[in-house]
């Protein structure tokens, strides 16, 4: 995936409406990324998905 990808990705995260579930999913995408992808930037991608910690 490339950085065009992610980004929309994040978009369509972004928009779920309950925070909640905005933040596990957010979670858990970036966990699964970072396992294939050692360059992934995980603080960068949960706040592009309005999901930071």
């Amino acid at each position: 995936m490339t950085r065009k990808h992610f980004a929309a990705v994040a978009d369509v995260i972004a928009g779920i409406e309950d925070e909640q579930i905005r933040r596990q999913v957010a979670r858990e995408m970036a966990y699964a990324v970072g396992r294939f992808n050692s360059l992934f930037n995980r603080s960068r991608f949960l706040e592009a998905c309005n999901a930071a910690e």
